[in-house]
């Protein structure tokens, strides 16, 4: 048999490659076929994963997730003659940059195999917007040690490659955690099984923890009984130990990866700030009206505006990396601070004629049946236009709206109103959005994912100016080149791949594909929380820097394999500028009082900070998150740059504030 050769489809004129969503299950091949003296053992679920049968079950229920967040293509591969083990991988791209597309899994010529759900934005794989990362990637893991190749990727990513040479399988999520990768691990049964997403139907799988890169050494010794980690560089050992788990043994080997993200030693902080520091904030009057006018007068001084300026040059580095090969740019826009940066800066690189659609998300307001008039029962599932006007994200939306289109006229700005009922909602949570926010399950993750799976979905009314409204979706749907019916056309695309001695055959859809950009991570970086200005209050600079870094930490397990997941199920791809690599280490090495504007604990002076809270003696929407205020001002979003945090799920108004955040929701 020939070695495995990876097949490419037609050139386009799109400048796109693949995004890969991936499976991979590995089992003992000794186990496989399940004795009556096993069935009679036990009727623990481990036993359930003995059957040759059931993981072909688990393969046929995670491939149908994976069909929808990859649309382009779907195939599969099975290594053979790993010694006393059977690999499946399963692969669906998203066709997102590069000429051709290039499909997955991805195998070289030496066995070797990779399933790449990830962009490169930075590092020395970077660059190459010609040919897909995949490729790229693919062709680098064959000639240099994985832990080299890897330590040199900046971009959202997880990964699961397979060494043919060595047996081992690789596998793990970027640094920040920000696309999704699951596992469930079951030694008694010896299956190891890693996809994007799973049913919650599939109770045992667990996220992967963003804490390096895990290596399964598989061999006829030791099995899937331990399992390799290399954590990141600057991972302390407290937070490294967080991820043991009781099920199996991880080693944790001293070989650790570089970590793409450069914070410098807290201890440079414990000084606190000094003189200089405050001389901004104490030259500047205190205003009694206008918030704008302190925002302007802080530009004076010197050294904050230049520090102002570094953040807009690297946030518009991050955001061109993440639309300038792409046809379509959408932005989750709730009006608020962080979204009107992004459209701002997101206007500099998408070509000036193509739009860019501003998808603002509305829920209806929960009402016992009894306080629902009979016209609006008979009327059923039609919503009154006006219940909508209401919600607080939509009151900023079209107030940033029209600031946008005051600012840059000539920009096609499609304000798209989407609003949800009760029914709706509780429809596709059931049927779907449920599914994608396992295995998390709080109030908390159903109100954020419920929110962003249909702000993303982008179904809704596009707004004009002119008042005159439409229904529209936002273009990023599959179309499926195939029978249409009566009357439709055809179009034969003949692509398969030769894994096995006959070609298997790869499912092909075309669309015109789009980014969502989302302001995740601002909050979390530059103190965007009330649990921020109390800490300061409460326990000073050195408790409010522990606070920003934990905050940072732990956003992989708290949002984004979540959002990762709940985005990619409508076949779009979620950036999140605020987390590039390079903005979390511009942030990261200011010192907090660089970085927030606080007031003392007994003094009503003004702190040189513009990162971590609010100044108590001010509302919100001024003192918190000033540093990005500041640049919002720059960039002539004055309305925007003085409007309050407003969390999304109250201000999409999907969350009962009568709940509490971390409960377990029933809903679910």
């Amino acid at each position: 048999m020939q070695p495995p050769k990876q097949n490419d489809a037609q050139s386009h004129k799109f400048k796109q490659s693949p995004y890969g969503r991936g499976m991979a299950v590995l089992r003992n091949q000794k186990t496989s076929n399940c004795g009556e003296g096993y069935m009679r053992r036990t009727i623990d679920l481990l036993l359930y994963y003995f059957s040759t049968v059931t993981a072909a079950v688990l393969l046929k229920d995670v491939s149908e997730c994976l069909c929808r967040r990859g649309p382009n293509a779907s195939s599969h591969y099975e290594v053979q003659g790993v010694p006393g083990y059977k690999a499946q991988f399963v692969g669906s791209v998203l066709w997102m940059q590069g000429r051709q597309l290039f499909g997955q899994p991805a195998i070289d010529n030496k066995g070797n195999v990779l399933l790449w759900n990830g962009d490169i934005f930075g590092g020395k794989l970077s660059g190459n917007t010609e040919t897909s990362d995949t490729k790229v990637l693919l062709d680098a893991l064959g000639e240099v040690p994985l832990l080299q190749v890897m330590c040199t990727v900046k971009g959202p990513y997880s990964f699961i490659y397979w060494n043919n040479t060595s047996k081992r399988l690789w596998f793990g999520r970027d640094r920040i955690g920000r696309h999704s990768l699951l596992w469930q691990i079951n030694t008694l049964g010896s299956m190891l099984a890693l996809t994007s997403v799973a049913k919650k139907s599939r109770p045992e799988f667990q996220e992967v923890p963003a804490c390096g890169i895990f290596c399964a050494h598989l061999d006829e010794n030791s099995g899937l009984n331990s399992i390799h980690l290399h954590p990141w560089s600057d991972m302390t050992e407290d937070e490294i130990s967080t991820f043991k788990k009781e099920s199996f043994e991880l080693i944790i080997s001293p070989i650790r990866i570089q970590s793409p993200i450069f914070l410098p030693d807290a201890a440079l902080f414990l000084t606190g700030p000094t003189t200089d520091d405050l001389s901004p904030f104490t030259q500047v009057e205190h205003p009694s009206s206008s918030h704008m006018k302190l925002l302007e007068d802080l530009l004076k001084d010197q050294a904050l505006s230049s520090r102002v300026d570094d953040l807009i040059s690297i946030l518009k580095k991050a955001v061109k990396v993440r639309v300038k090969t792409q046809l379509n740019t959408a932005v989750l826009f709730s009006g608020g601070l962080d979204s009107a940066i992004l459209a701002a800066l997101a206007h500099e690189f998408v070509p000036s004629g193509e739009p860019i659609d501003l998808l603002n998300v509305a829920f209806e307001r929960p009402r016992p049946h009894k306080e629902i008039s009979r016209k609006e029962r008979k009327q059923g599932r039609e919503q009154r236009v006006d219940e909508f006007d209401d919600v607080p994200d939509r009151k900023t939306g079209r107030q940033t709206w029209a600031e946008l289109r005051q600012l840059q006229p000539e920009r096609n700005w499609n304000f798209v109103e989407i609003n949800v009922s009760q029914e709706e909602l509780c429809l596709e949570r059931s049927r779907r959005i449920s599914d994608l926010i396992h295995p998390l399950n709080t109030i908390l993750d159903d109100s954020l994912g419920c929110a962003l799976w249909f702000a993303s979905r982008g179904e809704g009314t596009l707004v004009l100016p002119s008042g005159d409204n439409s229904s529209y979706i936002s273009p990023a749907r599959a179309i499926y080149f195939g029978g249409f019916g009566s009357g439709s056309f055809k179009i034969t695309v003949n692509f398969s791949f030769w894994f096995r001695l006959d070609p298997l055959p790869v499912t092909l859809f075309l669309t015109l594909e789009q980014v969502v950009l989302l302001g995740m991570g601002a909050d979390e970086q530059l103190g965007g929380y009330m649990r921020h200005r109390t800490t300061l209050r409460q326990r000073g600079w050195q408790a409010l820097l522990a606070e920003l870094r934990h905050d940072l930490a732990r956003i992989s397990t708290r949002n984004l394999g979540r959002d990762d997941r709940i985005l990619s199920d409508h076949g779009r791809q979620g950036r999140f500028p605020y987390l590039d690599e390079e903005v979390i280490s511009y942030v990261g090495a200011l010192p907090p009082w660089h970085s927030s504007d606080f007031v003392s604990h007994n003094s009503p002076v003004f702190l040189d900070c513009s990162r971590c809270g609010p100044i108590s003696s001010l509302p919100p929407g001024v003192g918190d998150k000033s540093l990005l205020r500041l640049a919002a001002i720059k960039l002539g979003l004055y309305k925007a740059a003085c409007l309050p945090k407003r969390a999304f799920q109250f201000g999409s108004r999907i969350a009962n504030s009568k709940e509490k955040a971390s409960d377990i929701s029933d809903r679910l």
